[in-house]
């Protein structure tokens, strides 16, 4: 049985707050990643996660991706996933709130990795 610690990812691709929402397209595109970190605005605490929910939101809001900063559409999670937890824990937890990815965090409130509904689908499929 797999742990959440075997299946994320902990290479974090970041962009800045201030970073358009289309160099975020373009990134996810080429990279073939589904979510972005973003360090906190300034003046603003917590790391968010920029995600293809937030690209839709700004397509039809606003239309133009290069008139809209990925911090603006980067919501702040509130729920993380422990890397201990087996896979099947996390994701019957992803589905009870409805999150795609979650920080991991470890026991000193540190995030170390990812994961994402694709880290389950890949891991873990069956009930």
């Amino acid at each position: 049985m797999s742990t959440v610690r075997q299946i994320m990812s902990p290479k974090l691709i970041k962009m800045s707050p201030t970073d358009s929402v289309q160099k975020a397209w373009d990134l996810m595109v080429e990279k073939g990643i589904h979510s972005i970190i973003v360090p906190p605005k300034s003046g603003y605490f917590g790391w968010r996660i920029f995600e293809y929910k937030g690209l839709k939101r700004v397509l039809s809001l606003i239309g133009d991706p290069n008139n809209a900063k990925i911090g603006d559409y980067a919501p702040m999670p509130e729920y993380s996933a422990d890397p201990d937890w087996t896979c099947e824990t996390c994701r019957d937890y992803m589905v009870r709130i409805g999150e795609d990815h979650l920080f991991v965090v470890d026991n000193n409130s540190a995030i170390i990795g990812l994961v994402s509904w694709s880290d389950i689908d890949k891991n873990c499929r069956k009930y």
